[in-house]
């Protein structure tokens, strides 16, 4: 599988929701969650499908889902709530040592948990004014504005301030800088859980935070 090399829009922060997922089709690193690593939890192929796409400026990630599945559930609707029972995608992030991680973990309705740390056990929580800073646009949530239910595919639009997170010390700008990351997809309490990633993960039951099968991703100049 190749690796991630995600390329700069600048001025993204500036662009509007529309216009963003735009150029992020058209100029960012794309790619699929195409694994389901544990066999208890398969779906049958095409039933669940994310595609994502990535780019950077300055020291902000930016990241488009398109999700396709049969469910969705999103009851959660606070910053810092389980997500991960939902309709749920993620990103986790580490420094360039990989031996500290950024877990972002988003639902339908752009609830978000998020911590920092060497490890499952070893995380603290992103603090509230951190989180604060996430812009997250969901096309479910706006559907369900104007009175649109679930069709049975949703996207999520996300802009991550990382270097503000701490995860990289001074570091301001991406550019030229290489970490390890995995994306993933999952749902714990739907009717029919399923746990997808990009990079495959050779563990015997779920667990996605496992930095040794992170993937590179560079920040190109």
């Amino acid at each position: 599988m190749k690796d991630l090399r995600v390329p700069r829009i600048p001025g993204a922060s500036n662009l509007s929701n529309q216009d963003l997922r735009d150029r992020l089709l058209a100029e960012g690193a794309q790619g699929d969650l195409s694994h389901q690593p544990w066999e208890a939890f398969r779906r049958p192929q095409g039933e669940v499908s994310v595609r994502f796409s990535l780019a950077y400026d300055l020291g902000s990630i930016f990241v488009l889902y398109r999700i396709r599945e049969p469910e969705l559930r999103a009851m959660h609707r606070e910053l810092m709530a389980p997500v991960y029972e939902d309709s749920c995608v993620e990103l986790f992030i580490s420094d360039p040592d990989n031996k500290r991680y950024v877990n972002l973990e988003f639902n339908a309705v752009g609830a978000c948990l998020g911590g920092i740390g060497a490890g499952r056990g070893e995380r603290t929580w992103l603090p509230l004014s951190y989180m604060e800073k996430l812009r997250i646009w969901s096309s479910y949530q706006e559907g369900l504005a104007h009175g649109i239910g679930f069709l049975g595919t949703w996207e999520l639009l996300v802009r991550i301030p990382l270097t503000a997170s701490g995860l990289l010390g001074s570091v301001r700008d991406l550019a030229g800088v290489c970490l390890r990351c995995n994306l993933y997809k999952c749902g714990d309490k739907l009717r029919f859980p399923h746990y997808l990633a990009w990079r495959d993960i050779d563990l015997p039951s779920p667990d996605f935070h496992q930095n040794r099968f992170f993937g590179p991703i560079e920040f190109l100049r």
